[in-house]
């Protein structure tokens, strides 16, 4: 890939993390979302949202997994003005993925406590 091409992708991947980190954070304020401003928000909607965000988590690790083999195939000198971005772009990405199995977790015993009433 070129220079440009990576640029666009780490740009794409950037983007792609942040909106993960936008649909998880409807978890933390439910009556924030245009879904529901006035009516608590059902486990079906959560579910419906762990499933949006945990497709933009999937889509993010794809995303950095392909500027990972791109920055492989530089030289040395070629991948350094990049590897900044990667790494913050990893470190983000791996409190991501925490994030979301917390939020699955939460979510599975949300609903195990409804079956059990």
């Amino acid at each position: 890939p070129s220079m440009v091409s990576l640029g666009h992708e780490l740009c794409e991947l950037e983007d792609s993390i942040q909106a993960a980190v936008s649909a998880l954070d409807r978890f933390e304020d439910p009556q924030h979302t245009p879904l529901s401003p006035s009516r608590r928000v059902t486990w079906e909607v959560k579910e419906q949202w762990l499933q949006e965000a945990l497709g933009l988590v999937k889509e993010s690790r794809d995303r950095y997994d392909y500027v990972r083999g791109a920055l492989k195939g530089l030289s040395a000198s070629e991948r350094e003005p990049w590897m900044d971005s990667t790494r913050a772009c990893h470190e983000a990405l791996k409190q991501l993925v925490a994030r979301a199995k917390d939020v699955r977790a939460e979510l599975e015993t949300e609903k195990q406590a409804m079956v059990n009433r």
